[in-house]
């Protein structure tokens, strides 16, 4: 790209010749860091104030499914530990929840008579009732 070319497009995009480069595969749309709004400038005076957004204003080429979240923070990681470790705790949480709920909850119990067989174990015949008034 020739310098004519590049700061064509820069002012295209709004951008000082230095700061454009151009994303690979996207044609000459420049290849910039995303900001998400939390990480802008409360006290300045935005366009769109709800986003942190200007008029006209470049942004990444992802940007349009992130600009309506407006905590949303590019710099903002979990390190891996933190991810692992959080995650770690909400498992060992739940398991101990369901532990605690199966020998401390509502048991299912059902009091019952024993079965009434006609026969005892000696073969003995056994009345269990009669059709008889008393």
């Amino acid at each position: 790209m020739t310098d004519k070319e590049k700061e064509r497009v820069s002012k295209k995009y709004g951008l000082i010749k230095d700061d454009y480069k151009p994303r690979p595969y996207s044609g000459d749309y420049p290849d910039l860091k995303g900001v998400g709004a939390w990480d802008r400038d409360n006290m300045e005076v935005w366009d769109y104030p709800e986003t942190k957004k200007n008029f006209m204003e470049p942004g990444p080429y992802y940007d349009r499914d992130v600009e309506m979240q407006a905590r949303y923070s590019e710099s903002f990681q979990y390190a891996s530990r933190a991810r692992l470790g959080s995650q770690l705790i909400f498992v060992v949480i739940m398991i101990g929840f369901l532990i605690l709920n199966d020998h401390l909850g509502q048991r299912n119990y059902f009091p019952m008579m024993p079965k009434q067989k006609p026969y005892d174990e000696s073969g003995k015949k056994i009345v269990n009732y009669s059709m008889e008034s008393a």
